[in-house]
């Protein structure tokens, strides 16, 4: 934490962090300025952190070690992210490791390859998290001298609830039937934008306008981020009868944003229960689960 700043240009910071380490996140509240950062060189950001004001509850961890010398389980999970705040999710539940790719999601075999040969564990799950890269991670199970078991979550929002079943202390056959079935149970949407013209099942949209997804349909073409979001989540509240919704929103908007999005859908919802988490991710303004 930077407290007492000095310097309120936080992407000065974020800037530099970038350039000496991976999954900068810089957040300024209230005068107090969060920092979190992997990086070989902490020396450097606490450095530049002093830039910025008075140092407290410096933390530092060798993230190395906790992986190859911490893990008591037989079994572990590696989940396949995009965004630093999502990564943090998966690694929140016990045994669960994420494997943080490009913005596009599509890890090559040689890069989950590396992951599965980076635990000591007979018995590795991987929950790929997106459907194109679901193939990759059952040839790297056929390349694998370990026991690999490959999940068939397609989204983020599936892997999240993959990684909340998963119980490193159970048998590996009960832990694959738990997070299938947990993987089928979720609806996911999501909330981009269009890289160019085109169309999709029908409906047509120009680049740069801003599209509502559940799964692969097209659920609103727009302008209005917020708007898109908000008729994504009515669209899959309808369709799931369920009254849980995470919005997972990235790196291009905010909890205010995401607040927005929340009380247009409580204003005609008002019995949904709806959890906001900072997934930091690329490409998606939003990724949306309805379970």
């Amino acid at each position: 934490l930077i407290n007492n700043t000095k310097n309120n240009d936080i992407s000065d910071l974020r800037s530099f962090l970038s350039e000496i380490g991976d999954c900068p996140a810089v957040a300024e509240h209230s005068g107090t300025i969060k920092v979190h950062v992997h990086t070989n060189r902490p020396d450097k950001a606490i450095a530049k952190s002093l830039e910025f004001g008075e140092l407290s509850n410096i933390k530092i961890d060798n993230m190395r070690l906790q992986a190859s010398n911490h893990i008591p389980y037989s079994s572990c999970l590696i989940s396949l992210c995009s965004g630093n705040g999502i990564k943090e999710t998966f690694e929140s539940n016990k045994g669960v490791f994420a494997l943080e790719c490009e913005a596009s999601m599509n890890a090559s075999a040689g890069e989950i390859l590396d992951a599965v040969d980076k635990y000591p564990c007979k018995n590795i799950f991987i929950a790929p998290n997106n459907k194109n890269t679901v193939l990759t991670a059952k040839r790297v199970a056929a390349m694998s001298s370990k026991k690999i078991w490959v999940i068939n979550s397609k989204t983020i929002p599936e892997g999240i609830a993959v990684a909340k079943s998963f119980n490193p202390e159970y048998t590996p056959e009960k832990n694959f039937e738990n997070m299938e079935r947990s993987a089928g149970e979720i609806l996911s949407g999501a909330v981009t934008f269009a890289a160019k013209d085109g169309n999709l099942n029908g409906r047509f949209f120009s680049h740069g306008q801003i599209i509502g997804l559940a799964g692969e349909k097209i659920i609103c073409v727009g302008d209005d981020i917020e708007s898109a979001a908000a008729k994504t989540v009515f669209y899959l509240l309808e369709k799931a009868n369920k009254k849980r919704v995470t919005l997972i929103y990235g790196k291009d908007t905010d909890s205010y944003n995401a607040e927005k999005v929340s009380n247009i859908v409580l204003a005609r919802c008002n019995d949904v229960e709806i959890e906001q988490i900072a997934g930091g991710q690329s490409l998606y303004y939003y990724i949306i689960s309805v379970e």
